[in-house]
């Protein structure tokens, strides 16, 4: 079986996501699931790094190496339920984090998802989990390196769009789904 290590956040994250969490939760506009909540009873948990992936990096053929990471990504949970996930950006050193945005919408629950679903995938050995993002593409996936090396394993969070349609995917296949719609989104532009 797969066994996926989650690894540590930037030390004040949690503290940049409690101060937003306190302005975000007192608002009027506060997003519906998170009105009703007192931020001090959110759990910040499960923290996965996000890379994004420029359209022009993936069509130069410059695979998974040009995605940069761009955000620290927590799930925000209550009762065991996750309700959000919050971003930061950090210094280099995790000293300083600033919040960057709160997602509410079903990629929070396709996360959760798509980790369940690489943790019944026979694979045997230890992976880190990352998500990548390739945001003109609407695509966002669990992205899964192997920790003693070896291929990396990529599942599509869903929503995702219609020409995902396998449930896992190798690099080379992943890249090669996302090609002829990147060319097609350049061609458009």
């Amino acid at each position: 079986m797969l066994t996926i290590k989650l690894s540590k956040g930037p030390d004040a994250a949690e503290a940049a996501i409690r101060v937003a969490l306190e302005q975000i939760c007192q608002d009027q506009h506060a997003p519906q699931v998170l009105r009703d909540v007192n931020p001090a009873e959110l759990k910040i948990g499960v923290h996965h790094q996000v890379y994004d992936l420029p359209v022009d990096s993936l069509l130069a053929d410059q695979g998974l190496e040009a995605a940069r990471l761009s955000s620290s990504r927590y799930l925000l949970a209550k009762g065991g339920k996750s309700l959000a996930a919050a971003e930061v950006t950090a210094d280099g050193a995790g000293k300083k984090a600033t919040f960057n945005l709160l997602n509410v919408g079903p990629f929070v629950e396709g996360f959760e998802k798509a980790v369940r679903a690489a943790e019944a995938l026979p694979n045997g050995g230890d992976y880190s989990c990352q998500v990548l993002r390739i945001a003109p593409l609407y695509v966002l996936a669990l992205w899964l390196k192997p920790l003693a090396g070896g291929d990396a394993i990529l599942l599509p969070i869903h929503p995702a769009p219609a020409f995902l349609s396998a449930d896992k995917y190798t690099q080379e296949d992943f890249l090669n789904a996302l090609k002829p719609h990147a060319k097609t989104l350049i061609t458009l532009a």
